[in-house]
């Protein structure tokens, strides 16, 4: 039994390290489409993102699970803006944190 428990382990281990690895090589190949043409960085912002992560998560979920997405994106936006996602520091964590612990 231990034997098998430690197979399937390390075989979900597997899958799952290239389940990530077509979704990263997805958001590479594929960037999404910008309305503004000089972006620097990654090209990616938060509502980019939040878009294609409910397109990859959820498909299959309940309208609660696109509230809670929406709302703690929301707040993010809210709290420190809708940036290119390598243009967010560790001062900005701060700031968010603070915005929640005001909310």
């Amino acid at each position: 039994m231990r034997s098998s428990n430690h197979i399937n382990f390390q075989l979900e281990t597997y899958w799952s390290s290239i389940r990530v690895e077509q979704i990263t090589i997805s958001l590479i190949s594929t960037p999404f489409s910008s309305s503004d043409p000089v972006r620097v960085g990654c090209g990616y912002d938060l509502v980019d993102v939040k878009e294609h992560y409910l397109r990859l998560k959820g498909s299959d979920k309940n309208h609660k699970f696109h509230n809670m997405v929406d709302r703690n994106i929301r707040y993010l936006i809210d709290a420190v803006g809708n940036k290119d996602l390598t243009t967010y520091s560790s001062s900005d964590g701060a700031r968010f944190r603070d915005y929640l612990l005001q909310k």
